[in-house]
């Protein structure tokens, strides 16, 4: 691997390119979906959560045989874009039949057509992905270039997600049916999530070989002992997996709570272009600090703010509502950093994989992080529906009680802002420095120099 310690702006554009198509589907997963199983297709929320559990936990199965998979390709294309290139069609395609209302009028023949598109689409997903994501540890060596690239990486990610901030509370509102709305707002996101995907394969470069006779030839068994086994990894993961967690509740609880709580029924954009639009503007001042403070330090400012800030989201009053849209533009901050430091760990952890074994297992650990993350999320996104039906939250209804009320704002709130504060605990023990990874890559030169 000879590349160079810094990427050409062009390269890191049309990389970035790759996260602002993924950020449209899965801002639109995380906003929308459960809101659009609850309140158009009119699911029980407990069927909800089912659809929510299968679909992540068959993610986190394929996650990690995928990884594997891209490991072993050999291929002209390169063993991350290959499976981009053949994958995005169907990714965008699949995506689009999530959001067409089945003519049918059973909730468990609802359940059963969402989770057969489920399945497609997310095999589709995992082989964009997952060697989208292995792609970052293979451009550049570099311990700052890295959280440079994930910067300019989560900058198109937020573009996409005020896309769909933007777009869609006003389109759903302008259609008037919401079946209707979600159908030609499912074909369009669609499209724009898949197409960007063409300049990853046509401008990024894979720049890592695999020496002769060396094979990744471990089994799924072994892949997760090895990479669990290594500690970077494992601290960077739990680090990873909290944060995401903690943006998949309140991403999930965001729709509910400002329409059931605040009562921002077409506002609704307004609060999500603030937090998108700042996440945007925070994302150089992250990278800075990252270079001042390193990873760790950056991440425990960032993330003690936004810890801040969902908590003050419980003591919001409906009078109020101008006060939804400053907070949403604070928490933003803590977004830009739950994007940019976490993707930036892993990187690191790949390296101490190859100096401790001679392989390079991108996507193994991309595999595993995805499947974690995936059952983790799963996991909230099914405690969290289970607890709305506890507490009488009906979907569709105009009105929710106020046991119903409660809930979504402490789902919008402390949980996430404890699942925060948790993950600080968690990052104080990453052991990977700048100094301590220059070591690192200073003892693979040697080794391959060798």
């Amino acid at each position: 691997m000879t590349p160079p310690a810094r990427l050409r702006v062009v390269e890191k554009i049309s990389y970035g390119a790759g996260a602002f198509g993924a950020s449209i589907a899965n801002t639109m997963l995380l906003l929308y979906f459960n809101f659009y199983l609850t309140d158009t297709l009119k699911l029980a929320p407990i069927l909800a959560g089912v659809v929510q559990l299968v679909r992540n936990g068959w993610v986190a199965v394929n996650d990690p045989i995928i990884g594997m998979l891209t490991d072993r390709t050999r291929s002209r294309f390169g063993r991350r874009r290959s499976w981009i290139l053949f994958a995005f069609v169907p990714f965008g395609l699949l995506f689009a039949l999530l959001w067409q209302k089945p003519a049918v009028t059973s909730q468990w023949g609802m359940v059963a057509w969402v989770i057969a598109l489920v399945f497609l689409f997310d095999v589709a997903t995992t082989a964009i992905w997952v060697p989208y994501n292995a792609l970052t540890p293979e451009m550049t060596q570099d311990y700052d270039e890295r959280t440079s690239l994930n910067g300019y990486r989560m900058v198109f990610a937020m573009l996409g997600g005020l896309l769909v901030g933007g777009a869609v509370d006003p389109i759903l509102a302008a259609v008037g049916s919401s079946a209707r709305g979600y159908s030609a707002v499912g074909w369009g996101t669609g499209a724009l999530a898949a197409l960007p995907f063409i300049l990853v394969v046509l401008v990024v470069r894979e720049r890592y070989q695999p020496p002769p006779g060396v094979k990744v030839d471990h089994g799924l068994v072994t892949m997760f002992r090895q990479t669990l086994r290594n500690r970077a990894f494992l601290v960077a993961l739990l680090v990873y997996v909290l944060a995401w967690v903690c943006v998949g509740m309140a991403s999930a609880m965001f729709v509910p709570f400002l329409t059931h709580w605040m009562h921002m029924q077409g506002h609704i954009w307004k609060v999500l272009l603030a937090v998108q639009l700042s996440a945007v503007l925070a994302i150089p001042g992250i990278v800075w600090m990252s270079g001042k403070l390193g990873k760790k330090g950056a991440y425990i400012v960032g993330i003690s703010f936004w810890a801040l800030v969902q908590t003050a989201m419980f003591f919001l009053s409906p009078d109020h509502a101008p006060y939804a849209i400053v907070l949403g533009a604070l928490a933003g901050i803590g977004l830009g950093t739950a994007h940019v430091i976490p993707w930036s760990m892993i990187p690191d952890c790949v390296e101490i994989d190859e100096l401790e074994t001679g392989q390079r297992r991108e996507g193994a650990y991309y595999g595993v992080m995805a499947c974690v993350e995936k059952i983790g999320v799963a996991a909230a996104l099914a405690s969290l529906d289970l607890t709305l039906e506890h507490f009488g939250y009906v979907g569709g209804a105009p009105e929710q009680s106020e046991r119903a009320r409660w809930a979504v704002r402490a789902l919008m709130g402390p949980g996430p802002a404890l699942l925060l504060l948790l993950s600080i605990v968690v990052v104080l023990f990453y052991p990977v420095t700048k100094a301590r990874h220059a070591e690192i890559r200073r003892a693979l030169a040697e080794r391959r120099g060798g």
